[in-house]
């Protein structure tokens, strides 16, 4: 009596009752699924073998080149007026102390860089978000301008409350914008080098914490 057997599965023709045999025997770089079809009170077990290695990421990172460097560059840039002006805003307490708000404890004056501060570093979530969902564009773009908005403003401030208002709410949230979207674009274009681009990127607020007091010390005087 002949069977005619699949040549594409392997398969057992069993009662349903009994459940066939199967191999259980893998080796590290393969693994065994099966997968029951149960027709007209027979099982056919067919036998998959998976490779069970991750696969590589698709995505193309240039590594290098023309305008990944732009990126690097631009992130710099970006990075000196959001972290540059944290790393300096000490010089604008001592002045706010001396002028604006000389009626003021110093207690009363810290919580205006406390506030930017924080929002700079705790919005990042949000705006890392943002940031995959929509890319960075229109983030660094409106963050830029909010920014810029800003530092005029905080030139009519007079009052402790004007003054935590303009460049302790809408600087921290705009310094959380064009930070976080500045390192986050970085990190799109580099992946074997992304800790030396992003640690170029980096150097902005230091170059901002080093440059930016003594322009203020140059220009408060003025």
């Amino acid at each position: 009596m002949s069977h005619s057997q699949d040549t594409t599965s392997v398969a057992a023709i069993v009662s349903p009752t009994t459940p066939p045999d199967l191999d259980t025997s893998s080796t590290n770089s393969e693994a065994l699924t099966a997968e029951h079809v149960i027709k007209s009170g027979q099982i056919e077990v067919t036998v998959h073998a998976h490779d069970n290695e991750q696969n590589e990421d698709d995505d193309d990172f240039p590594e290098g080149g023309l305008r990944a460097w732009l990126v690097v560059a631009g992130a710099f840039l970006s990075l000196i007026p959001a972290f540059g002006f944290m790393t300096s805003i000490g010089t604008f307490q001592a002045y706010w102390s001396l002028h604006q708000l000389s009626q003021h404890s110093g207690s009363d004056i810290g919580w205006i860089p406390s506030l930017y501060t924080y929002l700079t570093l705790a919005l990042d979530i949000c705006v890392g978000t943002l940031f995959d969902r929509y890319g960075p564009r229109w983030i660094l773009l409106s963050g830029s301008v909010m920014y810029v908005a800003m530092v005029f403003l905080l030139a009519e401030c007079t009052e402790l409350w004007q003054l935590l208002l303009c460049c302790g709410l809408i600087g921290g949230i705009c310094a959380a914008m064009i930070g976080t979207t500045g390192l986050g674009a970085v990190a799109h274009w580099f992946k074997a080098r992304r800790g030396l681009a992003s640690g170029v990127a980096m150097a902005g607020s230091s170059f901002g914490g080093l440059v930016l007091p003594v322009v203020l010390e140059e220009t408060h005087d003025r």
